[in-house]
């Protein structure tokens, strides 16, 4: 009997032990659910706080390449108020030297003259013009650096825009793109600062799949030895060929492009290749043949150079396509040095004013 009360006894005590561990076990797990609580609070807390710092860095930034604008603005119009006075002066003169001029040689000294002022007129236009785009491409600048400052997978932020390679909005809006619409099927044409950007984020999400189309076998190898590229980038080397389209006699395209890429479809596509600054009517019209077969329900197609003659008409061919395939789309343009355009779904028209 001593026995068996003795079990009884120590099977009560175990049994109190177990409540008491569960009890420390509850307790436990409430100090963490709080504690998890407070983290959450307050890495919401430090976002907000980033956000706002990031926000008020911004707007500094703005608000100084605003007061530079002001300035090449007003001083724009001083001159334009001179250049104004100058040939209401000569008018005047004009005008008068009808009735008096005396000699051929008066007409021709007279007509020198509005030779220059109108080509000093030219020249301030020009000025002005290259003034405003290169203050533009500074903003975009700092709104890119702002941007990407805090970004977990651009770990190489090193980038040179300009010239060849595409600028600093194309480089803002395609890290906005990558970064809230996640695409996986990516087509780049041509090897560059985009690809820098794009292999980037590839290598941070081994389910995307990243297709460069390049030409020219040297500059991909420099590349590469600077940049290696990850396993789900992919180069496609294709060369170059001019064709003939619509009234354009020699168009320069990717040889074999359409047959390379038939069947397959892509929700980002990077166009910045083959090079076009000597087209005289289209420029990389290779896009045209993905139009709409080779297009995933949420696209983003993006244009360099839209600045150029080449590219302008491109664009309008791209909007005639999406319109005969009854694609309800969206066009965005981003101005600095240089002109980009986006299209995209109309559901998802906010890349278009960013």
């Amino acid at each position: 009997m001593d026995a068996v009360d003795q079990s009884r006894r120590e099977t009560d005590a175990l049994r109190e032990l177990i409540a008491a561990q569960g009890n420390s076990l509850d307790q436990l797990r409430r100090q963490l659910d709080a504690e998890r609580a407070r983290r959450l609070q307050w890495e919401s807390q430090a976002r907000d706080e980033w956000r706002a710092q990031q926000q008020a860095a911004l707007d500094k930034a703005l608000e100084g390449q605003a007061k530079t604008l002001a300035a090449l603005s007003q001083s724009l119009e001083q001159s334009a108020a001179g250049l104004q006075k100058q040939t209401d002066a000569l008018a005047e003169a004009f005008a008068a030297g009808r009735e008096q001029m005396a000699t051929r040689q008066q007409a021709d000294a007279l007509n020198k003259r509005a030779e220059i002022l109108a080509d000093t007129a030219e020249k301030a236009r020009r000025q002005a013009a290259d003034s405003a785009r290169h203050a533009s491409e500074a903003v975009w600048a700092q709104i890119f650096n702002n941007t990407i400052s805090e970004s977990l997978w651009l770990k190489d932020k090193t980038f040179s825009p300009g010239r060849w390679a595409v600028g600093y909005p194309y480089l803002y809006v395609m890290y906005r793109v990558l970064n809230e619409t996640r695409p996986k099927r990516i087509l780049e044409l041509g090897l560059g600062q985009s690809t820098r950007m794009i292999a980037q984020y590839a290598a941070a999400f081994q389910d995307v799949e990243h297709i460069v189309v390049e030409h020219d076998p040297e500059w991909v190898e420099f590349f590469c030895n600077d940049f290696p590229l990850p396993k789900n980038t992919k180069v496609v080397m294709l060369e170059r060929e001019m064709v003939p389209y619509k009234d354009a006699e020699s168009v320069r395209v990717f040889k074999g492009f359409k047959e390379t890429f038939q069947g397959q479809q892509f929700d980002f596509i990077s166009v910045d290749a083959p090079f076009g600054g000597d087209m005289k009517q289209y420029s990389r019209i290779d896009v045209l043949n993905l139009i709409p077969d080779g297009l995933r329900e949420k696209f983003v197609i993006m244009v360099d150079d839209c600045n150029r003659i080449g590219e302008i008409n491109t664009v309008q061919e791209i909007e005639r396509f999406l319109a005969q395939s009854q694609i309800k789309y969206q066009m965005g343009r981003y101005s600095g040095d240089k002109i980009s355009v986006l299209f995209c779904p109309e559901r998802m028209d906010f890349l278009c004013s960013m």
